[in-house]
């Protein structure tokens, strides 16, 4: 069998003249020659010079496509180039550059750019959040999966990990992207948004640990002539782990930074997540009002019932409680309830606010311990279960409630080990 070093030039234009439909007349005629010629041009009787070869792809409409030594790798570039826009979500000049580079489907005798093409195309619908199409673009791939090389085998993990992430299954899409991370692929040894990915995995299973450990990596390969976005996701992931283990100093120095580099490039969603993050880092050094400021100028940067907006008014709330401003915080509370009646997580999130403003009722302690706390837990929300732990214990230390304070502080023992070793602690 004939393989792409082994074809001639005139071998790889009868194939793709083949896999086109056209015949040699056809193409006889657009390059006002006889068959006979394109017939010997194809078996290498006659040498397909410059002049010639570009007259032939323009007929064929294969512009770019590897025909020649060399080639190949230009045309690989080229679409690592395109996955890097992608990745920075500059959807139109994505979208243009797929047009010129999905000639190479054309090309039978590149399996292995096809399928590079095929893999980043599945990323393209992924970021698109064209999920289904995604789906069964992968699912054909899976069958073929033992016939990629690693460097395919690696893109087919990461889409695969992608797309678990987008259906909320993380612990599904970290095994993914650390398949991928395994793998030896010389030339994505540097993967900085693959490390990003799996920090992030660790960051949503509530390991803030472990997502500092590959975010560092990724901090070390990270280039700022990278994708700005590609920065900002970076940056506030980080701090949100920092913030998480208490070393505030670092998150406070990232988010400032991060917020800077989303105003400069008008990024309003990354400006009000520096914002929310910044008022989560001063909550958590129990500054309340000063988190307050935050928290209330990152409202305008996000829509009703988006996710952050929804943790932004919890966040706020939260403060309202510790600051006392108990008529405030109700006043808000009609409303959200209402709006997260049909979102269990926000729901239990904010009902369990209307009990930290009612401690001295029992049921309400009954309901933060028996039901919000192992909510949280439940969903990896560990930052949220510890601060409802901490409340709960000094609330029952001040009564004198030594048993229940116990009980927290072996709750908080349960959490803490969740946080380094996962959910499957004993």
């Amino acid at each position: 069998m004939l393989t792409k070093d082994s074809l001639t030039v005139g071998e790889k234009i009868k194939q793709i003249r083949k896999t086109l439909n056209v015949s040699q007349k056809s193409l006889a005629v657009d390059l006002c020659c006889s068959v006979s010629t394109i017939s010997r041009i194809e078996c290498g009787q006659i040498e397909c010079n410059s002049h010639i070869l570009k007259s032939i792809r323009q007929s064929l409409n294969i512009e770019g496509v590897p025909l020649l030594e060399g080639e190949r790798f230009v045309f690989r570039e080229r679409l690592y180039i395109w996955r890097d826009v992608i990745r920075d979500e500059a959807m139109d000049e994505a979208d243009t550059m797929q047009k010129k580079l999905s000639v190479i489907l054309h090309l039978p005798f590149e399996p292995d750019l096809v399928m590079m093409y095929k893999m980043f195309n599945i990323e393209l619908l992924l970021t698109q959040k064209k999920t289904s199409l995604a789906k069964t673009a992968l699912d054909l791939d899976e069958g073929i999966i033992h016939t990629m090389n690693s460097e395919n085998l690696y893109h087919y993990y990461y889409n695969k990990g992608t797309l678990y992430m987008i259906y909320e299954k993380i612990e599904q899409s970290l095994a993914y992207f650390l398949k991928a991370y395994h793998l030896d692929v010389a030339s994505l040894k540097k993967e900085v948004s693959l490390r990003f990915n799996i920090a992030l995995c660790y960051t949503r299973l509530g390991m803030p640990y472990s997502s500092i450990m590959y975010q560092n990596e990724a901090y070390a390969l990270f280039s700022d002539e990278r994708t700005s976005l590609l920065g900002l996701r970076l940056g506030n992931n980080l701090a949100v782990n920092y913030i998480f283990v208490g070393e505030l100093k670092e998150a406070e120095q990232l988010l400032n930074k991060y917020l800077i580099r989303a105003q400069n490039i008008n990024n309003n969603r990354y400006i009000g997540i520096a914002l929310h993050n910044l008022g989560c880092m001063y909550f958590k050094s129990s500054k309340l009002e000063r988190a307050l400021e935050y928290f209330n100028q990152a409202f305008e940067y996000f829509p009703k019932h988006d996710n952050v907006y929804l943790e932004n008014i919890y966040y706020k709330m939260r403060c309202l409680i510790g600051l006392k401003s108990f008529s405030k915080c109700k006043e808000l509370l009609l409303d959200t309830i209402e709006m997260t009646k049909a979102h269990k997580e926000y729901f239990v999130l904010f009902e369990s606010l209307t009990h930290l403003m009612s401690l001295r009722d029992e049921q309400s302690c009954r309901y933060l311990k028996d039901v919000a706390i192992p909510h949280l837990v439940s969903t990896n929300k560990y930052f949220k279960a510890l601060d409802y732990c901490d409340v709960l214990e000094k609330y029952f230390i001040k009564r004198n409630l030594a048993k229940k304070a116990l009980e927290i502080i072996a709750i908080v023992r349960d959490v803490y080990k969740k946080m380094i070793y996962g959910t499957n602690t004993p």
